[in-house]
């Protein structure tokens, strides 16, 4: 773990998770499902999927580490820590310009808003 992450943690700072990839087949049958689509099709449209969803994630990071947050990849997903309170966080991105292309790529609550969850230290690995 980084400084920033530790940091965060020992001050209640907040949590982002930035989901990359499913597994390849699971990509796939998101699009095969509930139709009659060819495979090389489903293909296409994944590539362009995974394109645009890159696109926004390399924003997204970007402007994260521009405001100083932490940033690893952790499996599948790019975790992000920041010394904030949820809230304060929120606020921060939407002032930053992120928080529109974060939704794409983030978990979103029952508010439609990306999930922002506060960093406790019990759940941090030394």
């Amino acid at each position: 773990m980084t400084a920033v992450a530790r940091n965060a943690a020992s001050e209640g700072g907040c949590v982002v998770t930035l989901h990359v990839f499913e597994s390849p087949s699971a990509e796939l049958m998101h699009r095969l499902e509930g139709g009659d689509i060819a495979l090389s099709d489903a293909i296409v449209s994944l590539r362009a999927e995974l394109s645009h969803r890159l696109d926004l994630l390399a924003f997204v990071v970007s402007g994260l580490e521009e405001l100083g947050w932490d940033i690893r990849l952790e499996g599948e997903d790019i975790v992000a820590t920041a010394v904030l309170s949820p809230e304060a966080a929120r606020e921060q991105l939407e002032d930053f310009g992120i928080t529109g292309p974060l939704c794409v790529v983030a978990d979103l609550d029952d508010t439609g808003w990306p999930v922002i969850q506060p960093l406790d230290t019990a759940s941090v690995a030394p």
